[in-house]
């Protein structure tokens, strides 16, 4: 019978997970900056056939290891449904996720806590905001995840060596997915301070065997990929290789070119903001925390031991960026799940459950009639420009938050669930499919088709990936990791050979040979000024650019077409 129920409650639980990750999707296509990337990568695995080397406009694409784009193009191959094959695998991974946080849960303590850790997963921003987008960040989360889990089943739980072994394997997984796919490896290193402790299960020899098992695992594609690399002969191969085994990795980490902040900057601009509810609850948890430590209780070692480690990681690295810590989100719930049942008991914490949302949705409410009435030119603009009114988005999320306060104010954190609840609605079904066209740059091209006949050619000099997905034309373009002068010495080669053809190009690039004539102006998309230029807006001699006429071009077929 506990068995039964615990299928029961696991299914609603999914079925929520579901309703607030997956409301939207397929009603928006990929947006910048990094779902058209990997949409583009996935749909030319599909288009050419070539599925093992990543490809991004036809050029070779190094910075990540395919296993995320093949979950994208097997769907892709399957529906056929650009919109649906880029968020769809994030999906999937965030049910796995929260399917084995729920597992352990109830494995560890029982289901009412293991129900606890779920709704504070699903309640936290980050989480929901991840698992509903098109990057490859929900898919390493969950191997991550099942790594932790299968450690925790042995340690924990067993002796279960074959879930050890799954865990090392899940780590292999990972690492091929994303670099950082090792994380549950910083576990092992909490089994020091344990070793004192009656732990369920060793890891002792098996250890070596799961190194193996992890190796193995890995080389699933990192063989294949050397040996056709070596086979290949290709110098372009060559530097995929290296670039995706070196750049990528060790040399990203320790000597990054971008995303600087401060080692504060995860307890400062993520935390307090994406890992709500859990941040509102430390005052109570903390004091929870460390009177489990210093037992020490091992679930609570490792679970807050490992996220601690996660946390150290990063923020060792010059380079960050939000959702780097996000592996460690699913576990910090899990550790803060025992003691929501006595915090909402707690005053302070059941005012702050419905104080917070009533506060928000009062907020909203009153932006939106303050925009209707005091300053409808504002509300205006910027409805011409996204295509969104914001008073009628502002009303709809802050009546749906009041309504959820309203209906699940007797229940201890609903306001809160109820809130995350209407704010993903109204994002997916109602904010979504109105800025789509601005976010995802289709209007910009739907300008383009409307300045060129159906016959003239088109290229592409400093663009985007969505530039290629949204356009209704096959395109040519000289590579993405070209200078952007030699893409547009190429292009002037180009229109040599194709002299009704146009070129689109942003603003600034003007000034690499095409300075003459005046420019088609189709105005700004993602905060760059756009033109189209021809062979009458050139400025540079073919002796000025014969330098460029050895730099590859490739053609891509129309997208939006197929």
């Amino acid at each position: 019978m506990t068995d039964v129920i615990d299928r029961r409650r696991l299914a609603a639980l999914l079925a929520l997970a579901a309703v607030l990750i997956g409301c939207g999707i397929g009603l928006k296509d990929p947006w910048p900056s990094d779902e058209p990337r990997f949409a583009l990568v996935a749909w030319e695995m599909v288009e050419s056939g070539e599925w093992f080397f990543p490809r991004r406009g036809g050029e070779l694409y190094p910075d990540k290891p395919p296993m995320y784009m093949w979950s994208q193009a097997v769907v892709l191959k399957l529906t056929g449904s650009l919109r649906l094959s880029h968020t769809l695998p994030s999906l999937i991974y965030g049910l796995i996720t929260v399917l084995l946080v729920f597992d352990l849960g109830r494995r560890i303590w029982d289901t009412r806590t293991a129900n606890a850790a779920v709704l504070l997963l699903l309640t936290a921003p980050q989480f929901v905001l991840e698992a509903r987008a098109g990057q490859i960040d929900a898919m390493v989360t969950a191997w991550i995840a099942l790594g932790v889990y299968g450690f925790l089943r042995h340690i924990l739980l067993g002796p279960a060596p074959g879930w050890l072994l799954i865990g090392f394997a899940a780590c292999g997984f990972g690492i091929i997915t994303k670099g950082v796919g090792f994380l549950p490896l910083l576990m092992l290193l909490l089994l020091l301070p344990l070793r004192r402790q009656p732990l369920a299960g060793r890891v002792g020899g098996y250890g070596l065997a799961g190194f193996g098992v992890m190796l193995l695992a890995a080389c699933c594609w990192l063989v294949p990929m050397l040996w056709l690399v070596s086979s290949a002969g290709d110098p372009a191969y060559d530097a995929y290789r290296d670039n995706i085994l070196m750049q990528q990795t060790a040399e990203r980490y320790a000597r990054p070119s971008h995303h600087f902040k401060p080692p504060w900057y995860f307890f400062t601009n993520v935390i307090p903001a994406l890992w709500l509810p859990v941040f509102l609850l430390l005052p109570g948890l903390v004091p929870y925390w460390w009177k489990q430590l210093r037992k020490p209780e091992p679930v609570t070692v490792l679970l807050l031991g490992w996220a601690a480690l996660v946390l150290l990681f990063f923020s060792l690295s010059p380079a960050k960026r939000g959702v780097y810590i996000l592996p460690a989100l699913p576990w910090v719930c899990l550790a803060a799940a025992p003691a929501l049942p006595g915090l909402l008991q707690n005053r302070w914490a059941r005012t702050v459950g419905w104080l917070v949302p009533l506060t928000l949705g009062l907020l909203l409410t009153a932006a939106a009639a303050w925009l209707s009435f005091g300053d409808p030119e504002r509300a205006a603009e910027l409805a011409e420009r996204y295509g969104l009114s914001l008073p009628a988005t502002l009303a709809l999320a802050g009546t749906g938050i009041l309504i959820a306060v309203g209906l699940l104010r007797r229940y201890p954190g609903g306001p809160f669930l109820g809130m995350m609840g209407a704010l993903w609605l109204t994002m997916g079904l109602w904010v979504y499919p109105r800025l789509d066209a601005v976010k995802s740059g289709r209007e910009l091209l739907l300008k383009v088709e409307e300045e060129l006949s159906a016959e003239t050619p088109l290229a592409l000099v400093d663009f985007k990936e969505q530039t290629i997905l949204q356009s209704r034309r096959p395109t040519t373009n000289f590579g993405f990791l070209m200078p952007v002068e030699d893409q547009a010495k190429a292009a002037v080669n180009w229109l040599a050979t194709n002299p009704e053809g146009k070129v689109l190009l942003q603003e600034k690039d003007l000034i690499y040979c095409f300075g003459s004539g005046k420019a088609v102006d189709l105005g700004v998309a993602h905060r760059r000024e756009w033109r189209l230029v021809g062979q009458e807006n050139v400025s540079c001699s073919l002796s000025e650019v014969a330098s460029a006429a050895a730099i590859k071009q490739y053609q891509i077929a129309a997208v939006q077409d197929r």
